[in-house]
């Protein structure tokens, strides 16, 4: 499973489902977007409102980068803008320094 940092900016209008408030569309966490993101064979491993330039960034492990590229696309069509990093963690650095 490869591991993913995906960003998300929220439109101004809203959270983009049924065109709700923010604050009532965070106030039960996100649900949806971990059914979403389980629905394309990914895994959670945390979702945080942020600070800054991004609304939202997600922790996230994905089979391939094919996977993560739908539930990227998924994610746009809620409304907002997103950005998606592969993220190499620490364990696969040696790997990777051995095939520079």
């Amino acid at each position: 499973m490869g591991t993913y940092l995906m960003l998300m900016k929220m439109g101004s209008e809203g959270s983009g489902v049924d065109a709700e408030p923010i604050e009532e569309a965070i106030a039960g966490g996100a649900p949806e977007a971990r059914k979403m993101i389980e629905s394309y064979g990914g895994k959670v491993v945390g979702i945080y409102m942020t600070m800054g330039q991004y609304d939202f960034a997600s922790i996230v492990e994905f089979p391939d980068d094919e996977s993560a590229a739908r539930a990227a696309m998924k994610s746009r069509m809620l409304g907002g803008a997103t950005e998606t990093l592969r993220a190499f963690p620490e364990s696969e650095w040696p790997g990777l320094a051995a095939g520079a």
